[in-house]
């Protein structure tokens, strides 16, 4: 039977594994009070920073869903591996506002190419979708992950916060705070879901009793971020690893259960010590080499892809 195409909960995978930030003072700065050397995170880690023109990639994994978006297990479909690819462009900056502030965007272009085998067996309603690591903004200096606000212009996708509530207010961003050499700054990051489409499902193959279909979903995403207007410490990571169908599992039963437990404090009038830590460690700003969902999971320079946002090529005018 033909397949419906559907996107479901993609963003809620999407994993905010780490960030840093390069500000637009000297790399190298000496702290006043203990005159200790400064060293960024980047150079620290001696991490290379590539070209913001090529196109990176990382692992996806894909899954089947029920008509209610559930995950569920179906004999006779296999999926290929499959990569998401992201191109990114038109790099803008505002007019700068009375607090000093301008705002950074570009967009990026997100291909996910699927081929899958059916042995045409299953009688029920189904539907594929994936789990993806998207690109990572994160900060120069301090190595540290901007927490980001997730809105959606697009009705194919639902988007959540890290906290599992459904973005329903008007807030555009999400700020974090970004301390070095003795100054603060609240950096804001909103990313917007602007398009997200799928080629649509096409058999390519039907041999033996078991059919091939390909299909390709393509996003395009706005990403806008509010800084000092000299802040040229915006970073960006790929994780080259991307999203595994173990590490979607882990994160995906958290989630289930942060909702359960989110429901039943509602009931209750009270959060459980339960609760409470899922919230604190959902909430935390993570290093750009922590893992969210494996505290011992330790990451390093190799497993990135590193650009920095202002090298991506300006909008045309």
């Amino acid at each position: 039977m033909k397949k419906s195409l559907i996107i479901v909960l993609i963003v809620i995978v999407i994993i905010s594994i780490i960030t840093s930030v390069l500000l637009i003072f000297k790399p190298h700065s000496s702290n006043n009070d203990s005159n200790i050397k400064l060293i960024p995170f980047v150079e620290e880690n001696n991490i290379e920073i590539l070209s913001a023109d090529k196109v990176y990639s990382n692992p996806v994994n894909i899954y089947t869903v029920n008509d209610k978006n559930d995950k569920i297990n179906l004999e006779g479909i296999n999926f290929n591996s499959s990569k998401a690819e992201y191109k990114f462009y038109d790099y803008n900056v505002s007019k700068e506002d009375e607090n000093g502030y301008v705002t950074f965007s570009f967009k990026y272009d997100t291909t996910v190419p699927i081929k899958y085998t059916d042995n045409k067996k299953n009688q029920i309603k189904w539907f594929y979708t994936y789990s993806i690591v998207s690109p990572i903004i994160f900060d120069y200096y301090t190595g540290d992950c901007y927490d980001k606000k997730i809105i959606n212009s697009n009705k194919n996708v639902v988007s959540f916060d890290g906290d599992g509530k459904e973005n329903t207010d008007n807030e555009k961003m999400k700020y974090t705070e970004i301390s070095w050499d003795n100054k603060t700054y609240k950096i804001g990051v909103g990313m917007e879901i602007n398009s997200s489409k799928w080629d649509g499902n096409k058999l390519v193959e039907d041999k033996n009793g078991v059919a091939t279909y390909a299909d390709t979903d393509r996003l395009t995403t706005t990403i806008n971020i509010y800084a000092p207007k000299d802040y040229d410490g915006l970073m960006i990571a790929v994780l080259k690893r991307g999203s595994s169908k173990e590490s979607f599992e882990i994160q995906n039963n958290e989630y289930e259960k942060l909702l359960k437990l989110q429901k039943e404090a509602e009931e209750s009038g009270e959060k459980s010590e339960e609760l409470i830590k899922i919230e604190e460690k959902r909430n935390k700003i993570y290093k750009l080499f922590e893992s969210t969902y494996d505290e011992n999971l330790k990451y390093n320079k190799d497993d990135y892809d590193i650009i920095r946002v202002n090298n991506i090529k300006s909008k045309e005018k």
